[in-house]
């Protein structure tokens, strides 16, 4: 499997305690070869570090496969998780969200 990078957003979190996170966006490439044919699907990654005024860090990343087989589909859809800067906690939600809106239509 492959890895693309895809871009990145940095938010300042006011919380409890306060923190900036930055959260790392990628596409994933599977490649399935067979003797006539060479497909390939797409999936995504969500890297999250937050980095606490301590110097402490603490990491979390979440990994769907294989959503895709249109690279371009893809594409957009991880440049909505970008836009919305959907952690990795809240993939699965976006991802079922994006599903139920493909069915309907």
């Amino acid at each position: 499997m492959e890895k693309e990078f895809f871009g990145e957003a940095k938010v300042k979190v006011e919380d409890d305690v306060a923190y900036e996170m930055r959260l790392a966006y990628y596409i994933t490439v599977t490649s399935v070869s067979e003797e006539y044919c060479d497909l390939k699907f797409y999936g995504v990654e969500i890297d999250k570090e937050a980095c606490y005024a301590d110097g402490s860090k603490e990491t979390e990343k979440k990994m769907l496969d294989d959503l895709f087989f249109n690279k371009n589909e893809c594409r957009m859809f991880v440049q909505k998780l970008l836009d919305n800067e959907v952690t990795p906690i809240g993939l699965k939600y976006v991802v079922r969200e994006y599903i139920g809106e493909k069915i309907h239509i």
